[in-house]
């Protein structure tokens, strides 16, 4: 009997939702091509949580830009200070540079956007590693805001729009 209300609450739920309109949070394969703003493959480790932290930030899209391309180069900069005679480094410094090119329906938005993120290592052996491939984490999570506060500043503004070379 139990087992019969809950599957008739879970059919009942399940309508209910579908008539307001509810679409999951968390999309499926065949949804990515139907998002606004494409966000091409970024190489390396520091490439992956930028595109990561992207694709959350531009998910509900620009103000005035119904589709387009993003594509980005992201460098990253390590510098290790002060190596102690047991081989691990004082403070790590991670500074990343990410030049961005969101090509639209209206022209091109692009920029350069740089990060920098800082950290000293605890005083357990290897603690320098982990901190430098977490810095290199937050270095690029920064990079993905500055990206999404430039193009929510300038999506808007058809001055910041130039035109693919070759076109009238």
């Amino acid at each position: 009997m139990m087992k019969k209300l809950t599957s008739l609450f879970l059919a009942a739920s399940a309508l209910g939702l579908s008539a307001c309109g509810f679409s999951p949070v968390y999309s499926t394969q065949s949804d990515v091509a139907q998002g606004s703003i494409q966000i091409a493959q970024i190489d390396g480790y520091a490439g992956h949580i930028l595109r990561r932290e992207l694709l959350m930030l531009l998910r509900p899209g620009l103000p005035g830009v119904e589709s387009g391309a993003l594509t980005i180069a992201y460098e990253e900069d390590v510098n290790d200070f002060a190596i102690l005679a047991a081989g691990q480094s004082a403070r790590v410094n991670v500074q990343g540079e990410a030049q961005y090119r969101l090509e639209t329906p209206r022209g091109i938005l692009s920029g350069v956007v740089n990060s920098s993120v800082s950290s000293a290592p605890g005083d357990l052996a290897y603690d320098d590693i982990a901190v430098r491939r977490d810095m290199s984490a937050r270095a690029a999570m920064e990079a993905a805001n500055l990206i999404a506060e430039q193009l929510q500043l300038h999506a808007q503004d058809e001055s910041a729009y130039r035109q693919p070379a070759g076109s009238n």
